[in-house]
């Protein structure tokens, strides 16, 4: 058991602030951290899991012990004729994975490539983009129960996975520590090419390409999100970031009458704000874009100190490499309070702020 004191964190978080955990220890399978969980109740420390800190920040210096997950392995637990189930660590990194699943031409995980962070933060966040999401080819989650040791598995309506939310990042929040996901991927081809927006489509980018739509395999598909999220996004190894800061919103016609009047008056006063492209649930469920309330709020490409919003996409927060976690939580509550203000919706932080 390698336990260190006095850590900062910055080299584990892709937001790169500047924080310190009173103590720091990896371990590599389960065993390793129940010895580590015992320690830290002996000592009465606050527990911290960390995976690829990419959803991740600290307000604080971390009055506790941050254990960091470094748990490994891929494995075929069962397989037909047209479903293949892939059992994954925690620890492994979620991005790998999914171009291991799409250079085997299974389908099921290739809209959800590019994403930062781990395996074991999906279920949690229940990960979603371009139309799909973490929950529907998740089966089952391998749960550590943090108060008895004990080791179960919870089935996908265990999970009550819901729009970027599960069991995991609610009423059993910090009850289970997340050992491996179990993934139902599909020998054959189930395709969802036609979510975009204004940065463009998937069909878009597959056209451009010179695809034949009639003979996508799952590898076309997850190198079209690629340059979709490339395009749009801030490179990771140049600009300190953590993807999606907020929440999108959801709201229903009355509402959406609502913020389309705000946007039409808006749009007068500043003809450059671009439109807002609700999205249709159903017949009376909209999905509200929060990186473009955080737009029409006027933070797109602002900088504030250390910390700043991305002139790429407003729903992304970048540092320069120097800023404190507070900093960063600040100019969040800024956030928060400005499109309150504007639009009368709080928006709900996506991240894992400690």
């Amino acid at each position: 058991m390698n336990i260190q004191k006095n850590v900062n964190l910055q080299p584990y978080l892709t937001l790169q602030t500047i924080a310190y955990a009173d103590y720091f220890s990896t371990f590599q399978n389960i065993s390793e951290l129940i010895e580590l969980l015992n320690f830290a109740k002996s000592q009465d420390l606050q527990v911290f899991f960390l995976g690829e800190g990419a959803n991740t920040f600290c307000k604080s210096n971390f009055q506790g012990i941050v254990l960091k997950n470094d748990t490994k392995g891929v494995s075929i637990i069962r397989e037909t004729n047209e479903y293949i189930y892939f059992q994954v660590a925690s620890g492994e990194n979620w991005h790998d994975f999914v171009m291991h699943t799409v250079s085997k031409n299974l389908f099921g995980l290739e809209n959800l490539a590019f994403i930062p962070g781990s395996i074991g933060a999906s279920p949690i966040q229940n990960i979603n983009a371009y139309g799909f999401q973490m929950s529907d080819i998740c089966t089952d989650v391998q749960v550590l129960d943090l108060e008895t040791f004990e080791e179960s598995t919870l089935e996908n309506e265990d999970c009550k996975f819901k729009y970027r939310s599960s069991i995991f990042k609610n009423e059993a929040r910090n009850k289970y520590f997340i050992a491996s996901v179990t993934f139902k991927l599909s020998k054959i081809n189930h395709i969802n090419i036609d979510y975009g927006n204004t940065y463009g489509s998937v069909k878009q980018v597959l056209l451009e390409a010179g695809k034949d739509l009639s003979k996508l395999t799952s590898l076309d598909i997850a190198e079209s999100i690629i340059r979709l999220r490339t395009k749009k996004l801030p490179d990771l190894n140049l600009t300190p970031n953590a993807g999606s800061i907020f929440v999108n919103v959801f709201c229903d016609k009355n509402e959406k009458e609502r913020i389309e009047t705000i946007e039409a008056k808006l749009r007068e006063e500043n003809p450059s704000l671009s439109k807002c492209e609700f999205y249709t649930e159903n017949d009376n469920l909209y999905k509200i874009p929060a990186g473009w309330l955080v737009e029409a709020a006027g933070y797109k490409g602002k900088w504030f100190g250390n910390v700043g919003v991305s002139e790429k996409h407003a729903l992304i927060l970048v540092t320069n490499g120097k800023a404190t976690g507070l900093e960063l939580y600040d100019l969040v509550e800024k956030i928060q309070n400005s499109v309150y203000e504007m639009f009368g919706i709080r928006l709900e932080a996506e991240q894992n702020i400690i």
